[in-house]
């Protein structure tokens, strides 16, 4: 459904609410359905979350808040790559515990700007 980058991480979101609900209708399909969505969370990642920064589909409110949560935790030092990694060489990324509660400002943390200095 997302042709952009910087929408992934709304539609990604949005997505999993859908996923949770669904469990109303059927538990036994959000169940599986939530468990695979669960290995491809690349883009609520703290460091891909910030591409929603720009992401047309993305509500203006959203946006701002996003960007204020990503300045409200600027290290005083800048990573010089994301921490929350694991395995070898760079390592893949942690992937976010998620609720049906969680929004995008959830997922900012210190790592986010590894991604803002990498896009300058």
């Amino acid at each position: 459904m997302c042709q952009s980058s910087a929408n992934a991480p709304w539609h990604d979101l949005c997505l999993y609410t859908q996923l949770v609900k669904y469990e109303q209708i059927n538990e036994t399909i959000s169940a599986a359905s939530i468990k695979a969505f669960k290995r491809h969370l690349w883009y609520l990642t703290s460091e891909l979350v910030v591409l929603a920064l720009f992401g047309e589909a993305i509500p203006f409110e959203e946006r701002q808040a996003l960007g204020k949560a990503i300045i409200a935790v600027k290290p005083e030092t800048l990573p010089d790559r994301p921490s929350k990694r694991f395995g070898s060489g760079f390592g893949k990324p942690t992937f976010p515990a998620l609720t049906a509660l969680t929004i995008l400002t959830d997922l900012v943390n210190s790592d986010s700007w590894w991604t803002v200095e990498l896009l300058d």
